[in-house]
């Protein structure tokens, strides 16, 4: 049987903390593709939690739309670029899902 090795605690920080994840900031054709779908949801006023928010491109996107936003990630680095990219905008929380 295969074991499937899952990331450990310091792997996010590593991974958000290095330069080349900077990318994950800017818009891809993926993530066009989610905004058309968010778009007729996100509405001023409405509340948006976004559970591993990453770069916190979708983070900004919801706090663009007027709306209140909360941002969850596990890595501190995440949430360092999650706060820059919302220009601290919106609520931050370090949590593990699990």
């Amino acid at each position: 049987m295969k074991t499937i090795q899952t990331p450990q605690d310091s792997d996010w920080d590593q991974f958000w903390g290095r330069s080349e994840s900077q990318r994950f900031s800017r818009i891809s054709w993926s993530k066009r593709r989610i905004l058309k779908v968010l778009k007729p949801l996100c509405q001023p006023g409405h509340f948006a939690f976004d559970a591993g928010c990453g770069s916190g491109f979708f983070t900004k996107y919801f706090c663009d739309q007027g709306m209140t936003a909360t941002a969850l990630d596990y890595s501190e680095n995440a949430l360092q670029m999650a706060s820059q990219a919302t220009k601290g905008a919106a609520k931050l929380l370090r949590a593990d899902m699990v």
